[in-house]
């Protein structure tokens, strides 16, 4: 179930930038800047289609996490390591398509020089809420891991 934890922490990744051609894109990227804070979310994580029983999946570190999102496509990400108990934060970019609903990010592994990339889709975005999707496949040996998050962010 190591495999499944480390899935599960892709939440901790990155964000969006903006379409130029988009004449939405500086009203709606202005929705998005700030500080938003996970309340709530629901998820599933199988292996191989089969469900991953919930004892197995450790999700603790997800509420309370922080996506800030800057005007200048820096991005960052604060949340609870569960190896530490201590609150840290990463770094990045990312890139906001309004016309698709989704952002990009792009985010440093801590520690280390490893990038990696994570794909947001917008569910609800306002001035005070900000919901999103994101899937994630790997496989190992014969085994695909597929985890599917759905988290619900307030502005601070």
């Amino acid at each position: 179930m190591k495999k499944a934890l480390f899935i599960l922490s892709f939440i901790a990744v990155g964000f969006v930038s903006c379409d130029k051609s988009d004449d939405n894109s500086t009203d709606s990227q202005s929705k998005l800047v700030g500080k938003w804070k996970v309340t709530s979310y629901t998820y599933s994580a199988t292996v191989n289609n089969q469900p991953i029983p919930d004892e197995d999946i450790d999700l603790g570190n997800i509420n309370g996490t922080v996506f800030e999102f800057k005007a200048n496509n820096q991005m960052s990400v604060t949340l609870l390591d569960e190896d530490t108990n201590q609150w840290v934060t990463t770094q990045g970019t990312y890139v906001y398509n309004p016309s698709e609903n989704k952002i990009t990010t792009t985010q440093t592994e801590p520690g280390t020089t490893n990038t990696y990339t994570e794909v947001m889709y917008i569910r609800d975005l306002n001035a005070t809420v900000f919901n999103f999707r994101m899937t994630q496949e790997e496989m190992e040996g014969t085994n695909l891991y597929k985890l599917v998050l759905d988290a619900n962010c307030v502005k601070q």
